[in-house]
């Protein structure tokens, strides 16, 4: 049985003691290549997902499940679920019958994964500096229990600068201090979290962090206890 929520709900919360509740967008959709890349159905579905949201007593952004959300949407369950695998930037659906899903499911418990980002500059990416050291020296005064990288060569530079120029937000020294910050509030990536039988407790390293599927799930709060931007 699965939890269908929104993304990051408290971008677009919803004014508790309006009544009909509303929510807020922001003008940055309007540079997300993902959302220009939906269709007019699928962008339309969603933000009538964002409206069902503000129903939410939680303020969590939960949403009914599948059939209910059909009806209210007045769309079929099946069209539904084709939506729902392209709205995965803005829709989670969890797994509720996993105990502690965010240690079980999304946080890997070696470090073996592997991950491959090929990408070719263009000419004003090529020339967008990326402040290495200054985001290494935050990683460790802020980070300063989690492995400090003895070598930091020209791979994990290509990874820290694509992470850097992921938006306009994240080009500055203080939105990566106050993501380590955030970083260190969750038990598990501090290796508070004891390991599942057969595995060994995580220990967290900035290349592991800088990694593009684990960079999105730390930010989507998927190794927190609650989530946040």
């Amino acid at each position: 049985m699965s939890q269908i929520r929104v993304k990051n709900w408290e971008n677009f919360q919803h004014f508790k003691d309006r009544n009909p509740p509303w929510i807020k967008l922001y003008k940055y959709l309007l540079d997300d290549p993902d959302w220009h890349e939906l269709d007019g159905d699928t962008s339309k579905t969603l933000v009538m997902l964002w409206m069902l949201a503000s129903e939410d007593k939680t303020k969590e952004g939960l949403l009914p499940d599948i059939r209910k959300i059909a009806f209210r949407l007045r769309i079929e369950e099946s069209k539904l679920k084709q939506q729902l695998t392209k709205l995965k930037h803005w829709i989670i659906q969890d797994d509720i019958n996993v105990i502690s899903e965010r240690y079980q499911v999304d946080a890997p418990e070696t470090e073996t994964e592997t991950e491959t980002e090929t990408e070719t500059e263009t000419e004003t990416e090529k020339n967008i500096v990326c402040p290495y050291q200054d985001i290494l020296s935050a990683w460790s005064d802020i980070l300063p229990h989690a492995i400090q990288p003895q070598k930091f060569d020209d791979t994990d530079k290509s990874l820290l600068k694509t992470r850097w120029r992921t938006s306009e937000k994240t080009m500055t020294i203080e939105w990566w201090k106050n993501f380590f910050i955030y970083i260190s509030e969750s038990k598990f990536l501090m290796g508070q979290v004891d390991p599942s039988p057969g595995h060994k407790r995580f220990r967290l390293r900035i290349q592991w962090v800088l990694k593009n599927e684990n960079f999105k799930k730390i930010i989507d709060g998927c190794y927190h206890d609650t989530r946040r931007n």
